[in-house]
């Protein structure tokens, strides 16, 4: 009511009375206009009071982000709950148009209300990482206090063999007992993705596969399907972050939310089939730098991609090149449809990793959801929703893991992100300011991607997959962690200290810990976390590693030497034999010492 009062006022003050007006459509004009003042702001919140972000801003926010269909749809919704349109024409009428509303593609979103948020309730540096990294767009405002500080900123689908609910798949049932051991460890949500060395996770990939009965669906040739895995492995950098770890990390966590959390119910196997590469490639090539500085320095891929989308469209580029080779050739025995198809979804799914396109496509899923009709595996654009959409979460779904998962995976965007912003420095491009490490800090640019980006999605795909409340739970949990951090940051700021040297190549990660306090350095291994309320529930390790285990080699891709040795329950001769490659570098032998499973 209060909101409504202050449109109201606003609108008398800035066009006069409005309430003789008759056409509706001109009060919806002028409405969807205001406010255009920052003072109408003041009337809706109370003073706002330093970090973490009031809980207020955050909702501003992401008012101010909504997409115009939001707008219209939102308020359709709110007139059919009015007692007087009951049983009326307009009634209909109205339940027709947001039907439409609800289908089509006027999805796009504006970020240009932002800058009317007052300064004191969403600080710059936020604004900048909502518009430049999610939004895709440049950011060039400086607040005074900043400037004063002197700082500068429908294809056949013959062949597709259906596939039912998980635990129900004929697929799923023929699996010997013995081998049930593996695919559970491969389901959990708390799989630890630390404890193996990239050589041991490639036959798991394999087994992804294998559980879904696509190797034997598709005729995937098995030779050429070691060979393409070991070459995706070798393909990706030692980054801190966008590594070999991170892609397979990215994979499983698309198997657990096919398996565990229902989701292969909405997907037939080549949906599945194309969903899983998707995952594996999603980074392929991934120099360690993002979008933004691909643009901003002219590099031959800005060039060759035109600006959009660069890095998405180089993944798939990569990996369908290599796929067209005969050596790494998985997709030979498909047929032409299956193989055009098998090409769309991969590229759909990797294109919409592009945080550019995350709000469009939240907004999408979103209006979808809201249409009164559920999910169907008959109907492809549901599937292509539904593929995409996991993906999506997949990848950013740190922040919904445990505490001991999620806060070494921030330690390492931190670190890639600082390092782009040296090394921006350096070649005097543009540097976004929460990829500078002087402007920014760890807790706070992630809480700002909990709140703005991922908390949010994880919320909608609990309407599609319910257990997915068991995730929010953890992101709750994660969230008052940083919480903590920023607290105890703000009470004790760490002594500032000068950026590391711009590294020559890909960024890799530093031999030194600093304390968890020193956000603008990120340690390499983050110190034991506290452990989750014990209202909560989620989780249980079977027992607790050593430090010395949890140490990480980066420039391997982060995986622990002493991974490698073989697990004391040995993997059964069938798995054994179906993923064991030559000399043993692909073994199937696991660590299980701090294995975590979802409860």
């Amino acid at each position: 009511r209060q909101r409504q009062m202050c449109i109201r006022d606003s609108i008398n003050a800035e066009y006069g009375a409005v309430t003789q007006l008759s056409d509706d459509a001109n009060i919806l004009n002028i409405i969807t206009k205001w406010p255009k003042k920052k003072h109408n702001y003041k009337l809706l919140f109370k003073s706002p009071t330093g970090d973490p972000l009031p809980r207020q801003a955050i909702q501003e926010a992401l008012k101010a982000i909504e997409s115009p269909i939001q707008y219209v749809i939102h308020t359709i919704q709110d007139l059919l709950k009015e007692e007087v349109l009951k049983g009326t024409h307009v009634e209909s009428e109205l339940r027709q148009i947001l039907t439409l509303a609800t289908t089509t593609n006027l999805y796009d979103v504006n970020f240009n209300k932002l800058e009317t948020i007052e300064n004191e309730l969403l600080d710059n540096v936020t604004k900048s990482w909502l518009m430049e990294e999610i939004g895709g767009q440049r950011w060039n405002k400086t607040s005074n206090s900043e400037e004063k500080k002197g700082n500068t900123d429908t294809v056949g689908e013959a062949g597709v063999a259906e596939i039912g609910e998980v635990e129900g798949d004929k697929a799923a049932s023929k699996i010997a007992d013995e081998e049930q051991e593996v695919y559970g460890e491969l389901k959990a949500w708390g799989f630890n993705v630390f404890d193996y060395q990239p050589s041991q996770l490639l036959p798991r990939l394999m087994a992804m596969l294998e559980y879904f009965n696509l190797i034997n669906i598709y005729k995937i040739p098995v030779d050429k399907l070691k060979n393409f895995l070991v070459t995706l492995k070798d393909t990706y950098h030692p980054n801190p972050y966008h590594n070999f770890l991170h892609a397979f990390d990215v994979t499983q966590t698309v198997f657990s939310l096919l398996t565990t959390f229902g989701g292969s119910k909405y997907l037939n196997s080549l949906d599945i089939f194309g969903l899983l590469v998707s995952a594996m490639i999603h980074d392929l090539d991934h120099p360690g730098v993002n979008n933004g500085y691909q643009v901003n320095a002219f590099t031959e891929l800005a060039l060759n991609y035109n600006d959009q989308s660069v890095l998405e469209n180089h993944h798939v580029s990569t990996a369908f090149k290599i796929l067209m080779k005969d050596e790494f050739n998985i997709l030979k025995n498909l047929s032409v449809e299956d193989w055009r198809e098998f090409r769309r979804i991969c590229i759909l799914n990797v294109m919409m990793t592009d945080m550019a396109h995350h709000f469009v496509f939240a907004n999408k899923f979103k209006q979808r959801l809201n249409s009164g009709q559920p999910f169907s595996r008959d109907n492809k654009d549901d599937r292509d929703l539904v593929c995409t959409m996991i993906l999506k979460c997949a990848d950013i779904s740190n922040i919904a893991k445990p505490w001991e998962l999620s806060k070494p995976w921030a330690d390492r965007v931190t670190q890639e992100n600082f390092s782009q912003g040296d090394k921006e420095k350096e070649l005097d491009l543009p540097v976004a300011a929460f990829m500078d490490r002087t402007k920014s800090e760890q807790s706070r640019n992630t809480s700002n991607f909990i709140d703005f980006v991922a908390g949010p999605i994880f919320e909608t795909l609990e309407q599609l997959l319910p257990e997915v409340s068991l995730c929010n739970d953890l992101v709750k949990i994660n969230r008052k962690h940083w919480d903590d951090i920023m607290n105890k940051n703000k009470a004790n700021p760490p002594p500032s200290a000068p950026p590391p040297p711009v590294p020559t190549s890909a960024p890799t990660t530093s031999s030194s810990s600093p304390t968890e306090s020193s956000e603008n350095t990120p340690p390499s291994l983050p110190p034991p976390p506290p452990p989750p309320p014990p209202s909560v529930v989620l989780i249980h390790s079977e027992s607790v590693s050593s430090e010395k285990d949890k140490e990480k080699d980066l420039d391997s891709g982060g995986s622990s030497p002493s991974s490698s040795t073989t697990s004391t329950s040995s993997i059964p001769s069938s798995l054994s034999n179906s993923f064991s490659f030559k000399g043993d570098s692909m073994g199937m032998s696991s660590k299980k010492s701090s294995k975590t499973k979802l409860s």
